[in-house]
């Protein structure tokens, strides 16, 4: 029993261990991504981050969400009663030196048995899922990070991914087309409105016209008319 003890908790420690380092692994990814030069350079890693992201936190849901085949398990359990019950009636008859009492009274061994196994395994599972909670509430906060960071760079530096080597490959990536197009129609859109402002202002700042200078010959510098 003391071994046994010992190994789940060695395995635990090892679970959580990997975690930490896989957290860690990420927040390097995130930080070195942030450094790179050109925009869409950037956004092409931080996509790759996510997709690595997605496939570590399947990977952390399969491993400690072992209910659902138990409960496809016990649903069978429950709706297949009835078959299993035929199931022994058929078998008793066809072996009548076994007794049919004998086969009707393993039936309540064999479904417990089988919920026995079922109530285990589920609390396993949510054992499972609460040594996981600070991993995957982390995780969750660096797929934010991960996204908010892609978001910015689309709205704020759209110019400068129109311009970079990189501006196609970013283009081909799922989604980010869309919100590439509707940043840079934002973009023209902002650029249409500061040069209607500049015009504006600049109307309104022309000097006001020269009035025109006095005619000569028609009225005498010190007052009076001039005498022709």
């Amino acid at each position: 029993m003391f071994n046994r003890k010992k190994k789940a908790a060695d395995k635990k420690q090892a679970r959580l261990e990997a975690r930490t380092q896989k957290e860690k692994e990420f927040e390097g990814e995130i930080a070195a991504a942030a450094k790179l030069d050109d925009p869409a350079q950037k956004v092409l890693k931080l996509a790759e981050i996510e997709k690595d992201m997605a496939e570590h936190l399947s990977a952390v849901h399969s491993a400690i969400t072992v209910s659902a085949d138990n409960r496809a398990l016990l649903d069978a359990a429950t709706s297949g009663i009835g078959l299993i019950f035929t199931g022994a009636l058929v078998a008793a008859l066809g072996a009548p030196h076994v007794g049919i009492g004998i086969v009707l009274a393993a039936f309540p061994v064999q479904i417990g048995g089988m919920m026995a196994t079922i109530m285990g395994s589920n609390r396993l599972s949510k054992a499972l899922q609460a040594e996981a909670k600070d991993h995957l509430e982390k995780m969750d906060g660096l797929k934010k990070q991960t996204a908010q960071m892609k978001e910015t760079l689309i709205n704020e530096q759209t110019a400068e991914i129109a311009q970079s080597p990189f501006y196609e490959r970013m283009l081909a990536l799922p989604g980010l087309s869309e919100k590439f197009a509707a940043a840079a129609e934002k973009l023209a859109e902002k650029l249409e409105g500061d040069d209607a402002a500049v015009e504006d202002t600049a109307e309104q700042e022309k000097p006001p016209a020269p009035e025109p200078p006095p005619v000569k010959g028609r009225h005498h510098p010190k007052g009076g008319p001039k005498q022709e």
